[in-house]
């Protein structure tokens, strides 16, 4: 089988498919050629591979705009098609449809944009010792009175 050439036809379909968000395996496969073709490509020609690199760029920036608009809420027109029972027509009328702003993508945003402040992590500090000079029949035996004072107080609630 003849290797295919990375021309500039080959080079402009793949930058589409990339700008479209597709991965690199999905690339590969629509312009049938082997994944590794396609990374022995980005690393053979640093032109070809800046090319990439801006192409993703550009699906990310499309998908962070959208990501925004979500997470702030936006107005799209739309058309309204129903059907006017005196007159016997379908009536089409243009409106202005709102969407309000989705909790769960200015979460995403902000966990991502500044997660120092934003994420939803607990961070829990130990202070004091901890010692592993605890034999198992002295851990048994703690067990067990913690045990025992559950059962007591579960005991003591229920007698109330």
């Amino acid at each position: 089988m003849k290797p295919t050439l990375l021309d500039d036809r080959m080079k402009e379909r793949i930058l589409k498919l990339i700008e479209e968000g597709k991965t690199m395996t999905e690339v590969a496969f629509f312009v049938g050629i082997s994944e590794r073709v396609l990374y022995n490509w980005t690393a053979k020609y640093g032109d070809f591979k800046e090319a990439v690199l801006r192409s993703r760029s550009i699906a990310d920036e499309i998908v962070e705009a959208s990501l925004f608009q979500r997470a702030v809420g936006y107005d799209c027109p739309e058309t309204k098609v129903f059907f006017d029972s005196q007159s016997l027509t379908t009536v089409k009328e243009e409106i202005t449809k709102h969407y309000p702003p989705d909790v769960n993508a200015q979460i995403h945003w902000l966990n991502n944009r500044d997660p120092d402040r934003w994420t939803n992590k607990s961070e829990v500090k130990h202070s004091g010792k901890i010692s592993g000079d605890i034999s198992d029949k002295e851990l048994d035996q703690r067990i067990m009175a913690l045990l025992s004072e559950i059962k007591v107080g579960a005991d003591d609630s229920n007698a109330e």
